[in-house]
């Protein structure tokens, strides 16, 4: 029995299944770390959140006390089931909390970057623009934050031994439920804060702000469902159940200062952005709750892969569902305005729409294979990376409306709007899609061979000439200068860059894999670079003189490259 006791359970009994016998003395100590720099990161954000951000600057309503509440709910909702025993779901919590804070992060750092265009009227409103140093308030936010993710690394470390094996993963029913909550909130977070007409107190939505803050909502809205999906996907119940709370949490104290701002500052309206993410949060509070009460039983050893594998083929056709529904969104956001004049006619629209149509395509076939389900399996791991060129085609025609929305008489259209629901639609087609994955992972006898090394050279050549093809820009022409990584970083190059994580992220992952599944992940990350080489004809019409630049003709090698992989490893498995 462990000498370590802890302070609020008195000794471990015998008959505890939590007792320390069962944790684990390292996981204990790992577990108490966590909870005190949860409460450290806490108490940092608390006092950022009272002393001035920037030098002589105050915020736009008494927000002091809202905002010490919302620092210290999560540390404290840990504290309190940790207190009562519940160790897996006060590491889940602490969890759930720390998978916001890099994005948290980011956001505050925008008020170093330039005040005037953060819209945090929570913690300063201007009053001119006079630009002021930053003050000792905004390192306290950092601080708390980059404590509250060390917190939450240090409670998933001691997560895995602080159940039993009678708590061990298995197919939850409430999964998908939490991955449709996550993604309402995501939505919410890209959407304006609030409404304003008061040059001092912007409220951009994720796509209108300065470079840092939209860099900030982005990485909150991805990592919002990536978060509840790895939460209810792996772990124990009581650690998924957790973790959805402390999401839930750290989403509160993203929207809840907009929407009080939103009422107390007389500049300021209610925006629906705050409430719907506030509306994802509580979704995901009852979906823990409810979750929780009715756990899926886990599987005996004799029927674990029957009992799990129904599960991942309703995941694949809700997959197949919803990529069909994404190339629909993708369609009508092709032919329909993107952009309208004062008088309500189309004016010339996006040349992108049709990197989006080609996209969408591309989704919606690999969806209609994912409802076969005899090769459902096979091409699942294909529709994770090719459904990420919609993202990428939706920013391309989100910077043309926004450049014609800051010419007189223009104003978006509907086609925005489709597009918008295309991205979204897209990105929960991933998520669903890894989660899949997961599932049949847990389910496959890991012994089976993965990829050879031969696939090695080509996967390395693919990946560094789609990280140098992606920082070029893909066409050359005297006058016009396409958004690239290295130079002249704009809206679009934020779905370049999408692309060139999908791509590294799917050859890093290829050596892990079965030849099948490898090869699946290699075309479909071959049908998302196809997607930077559609560019040259869809905007070869708006632009003149237009040619292939070397960023194409190395996006093109990257392609061919994949596909020599995919072929490789397809190779393997036959012989």
């Amino acid at each position: 029995m462990s000498s370590l006791t802890w302070p609020f359970r008195g000794a471990p009994s015998e008959s505890d299944p939590r007792s320390l016998d069962a944790v684990g003395q390292r996981a204990e100590k790992l577990l108490l770390f966590a909870l005190a720099g949860g409460a450290a990161g806490g108490l940092l954000e608390a006092v950022g959140g009272v002393v001035p951000v920037v030098d002589g600057g105050s915020p736009g309503f008494a927000s002091a006390p809202l905002l010490v509440v919302l620092a210290l709910l999560g540390p404290a909702l840990a504290w309190v089931n940790a207190l009562r025993g519940r160790l897996p779901v006060a590491a889940g919590v602490l969890a759930g909390v720390a998978a916001l804070a890099p994005g948290r992060l980011v956001l505050d750092l925008q008020l170093a970057a330039d005040p005037t265009f953060a819209a945090r009227p929570e913690l300063y409103r201007a009053t001119s623009f006079v630009f002021p140093a930053p003050g000792a308030g905004l390192w306290l936010l950092l601080a708390g934050h980059a404590v509250v993710l060390v917190a939450g690394v240090l409670a998933m470390r001691a997560s895995g031994n602080l159940t039993d094996p009678a708590g061990a993963p298995g197919a939850r029913p409430w999964l998908l439920p939490a991955l449709l909550a996550a993604l309402v909130a995501a939505v919410g977070v890209t959407m304006a804060p609030y409404s304003s007409d008061d040059p001092f107190l912007p409220a951009p939505n994720a796509f209108e702000g300065p470079v840092v803050a939209m860099a900030a909502i982005l990485l909150i809205a991805c990592l919002t469902p990536l978060a509840a999906a790895i939460g209810t996907g792996f772990g124990a119940a009581e650690i998924g159940r957790g973790g959805l709370l402390g999401l839930a949490v750290a989403l509160a104290g993203v929207a809840v200062p907009s929407l009080v701002a939103a009422v107390s500052v007389p500049a300021a309206g209610i925006s629906a952005g705050p409430i719907v993410t506030l509306a994802g949060a509580a979704a995901l509070v009852v979906v823990a709750l409810v979750g929780d009460r009715a756990p899926a039983a886990a599987p005996s050893e004799e029927d674990a892969p029957e009992a799990a594998l129904p599960g991942a083929r309703r995941l694949n056709s809700v997959t197949g569902a919803l990529a069909l529904v994404t190339a629909a969104f993708a369609v009508a956001g092709t032919f329909t305005p993107q952009v309208l004049t004062a008088a309500g006619a189309p004016a010339a629209q996006s040349p992108a729409r049709w990197l989006l149509l080609f996209s969408g395509a591309v989704t919606g076939l690999a969806g209609l294979a994912l409802l076969v389900p005899r090769i459902a399996a096979v091409v699942r791991p294909a529709i994770s990376v090719c459904s990420l060129g919609v993202p990428f085609a939706a920013v391309a025609v989100f910077g043309t409306a926004r450049s014609a929305s800051e010419i007189g008489g223009l104003s978006d259209g509907s086609g925005v709007v489709w597009t918008w629901l295309a991205l979204v639609f897209a990105v929960v087609t991933a998520c669903c899609s890894v989660v899949s994955g997961m599932v049949e992972r847990d389910v496959i006898d890991g012994d089976e061979r993965r990829t050879g090394p031969d696939v090695l050279a080509p996967l390395a050549a693919a990946a560094m000439l789609a990280v140098v093809g992606a920082g070029l820009p893909p066409i050359d022409s005297a006058g016009y200068r396409a958004p690239g990584l290295w130079a002249n970083f704009g809206t679009e190059s934020w779905g370049v860059l999408l692309i060139v994580l999908a791509i590294v992220g799917a050859c890093a992952l290829v050596p892990r894999s079965r030849p099948s599944r490898a090869a699946a992940l290699l075309v479909g990350a071959a049908a998302v670079t196809s997607v930077r080489l559609v560019e040259l004809p869809a905007l070869s019409d708006g632009v003149p003189d237009a040619t292939a630049s070397t960023g194409w003709w190395l996006t093109l090698a990257s392609t061919v490259a994949l596909l020599v992989a995919a072929v490789l490893a397809v190779a393997r498995k036959q012989s």
